[in-house]
């Protein structure tokens, strides 16, 4: 195997030559969005390392704080940079994100959300150094719980129908 720097480790092994792949800055929607609306989403990334970046996703999420926390926050869209090379920079974005109409926050009013965006969070690429793989968006957005998007008659209409429903 080639060992570039001679220090007996291989150069696939080799953190020394090892992407080191970042997000620089992320495009995302401010204010409020809702449910179901389309969104488009992009990411400029580096590979900050010597070695060339394979295939590897970057990952969009939702979040109810700036700390990415997988099991928790929601994944609403994705891309795939087909390769980085060592020391360079690419975009990448997708238009087919949504937030799902089942998305609720749980709240009467909208709730504050941040953008977290991660490149090779899934680890498909080995890389030198993963702790840099994710950015916070500096801008928050907010997300109304889909109940309270109904007009205020619409709300009353439909607490009468399930009363009338409910006697017969």
């Amino acid at each position: 195997q080639k060992d570039t720097d001679g220090d007996s480790t291989g150069d696939a092994c080799d953190p020394d030559e090892q992407p080191d792949l970042s997000v620089l800055s992320l495009s995302a929607p401010t204010g409020t969005i809702l449910p179901g609306q389309p969104l488009s989403l992009s990411a400029t990334l580096l590979n900050d390392g010597p070695g060339d970046a394979e295939s590897f996703p970057v990952t969009f999420y939702l979040s109810s704080n700036t700390t990415l926390e997988p099991a928790i926050d929601t994944p609403l869209g994705h891309c795939w940079v087909e390769g980085l090379n060592g020391g360079a920079t690419t975009t990448c974005a997708t238009n087919t994100a949504r937030i799902p109409p089942s998305f609720r926050t749980g709240q009467p009013s909208p709730v504050p959300y941040r953008w977290i965006t991660c490149a090779n969070r899934s680890e498909v690429e080995l890389e030198s150094d993963s702790t840099d793989d994710c950015m916070v968006a500096p801008q928050g957005v907010t997300v109304p719980e889909p109940d309270s998007l109904l007009p205020v008659g619409a709300i009353g209409l439909a607490l009468l129908v399930r009363t009338r429903r409910a006697r017969v």
